[in-house]
């Protein structure tokens, strides 16, 4: 089989292309801003996402005190309170159970139903 040759170098076929100043700002500018958001992506991905460990999924782990100020941004997240209360455990006594954030925007206990506590 053949090898494929390199291109030598200033051997562009089609016809030329021009671009403006402006035009080049604009495209610097949304590359920039595609850079910044892949950034927010990822920060959030590493706070709110499900982390899979081996065979079996890891969530973040928090305590009550520490969830999140609920806002558009983590609607539907879920997280494992490590110190809320399951029905029938005493206060203090929390043994965790997994959270989550509704449609109304509530931190609510999957187990109960009801906003956790400690």
């Amino acid at each position: 089989m053949q090898q494929p040759q390199p291109f030598a170098q200033g051997t562009l076929t089609g016809p030329p292309t021009t671009v403006n100043v402006q035009q080049m700002q604009e495209l610097i500018g949304a590359l920039n801003n595609s850079v910044i958001a892949l950034g927010t992506i990822a920060r959030l991905l590493s706070q709110f996402s499900i982390g899979v460990a081996g065979t079996r999924l890891q969530l973040p782990m928090t305590t009550v005190a520490l969830l999140p100020a609920v806002t558009a941004a983590n609607a539907g997240s879920i997280a494992w309170a490590s110190n809320a209360r399951n029905v029938g455990e005493g206060a203090g006594a929390g043994t965790g159970t997994l959270v989550e954030v509704n449609s109304a925007g509530t931190w609510l206990s999957v187990w109960s139903g009801v906003a956790p506590t400690t």
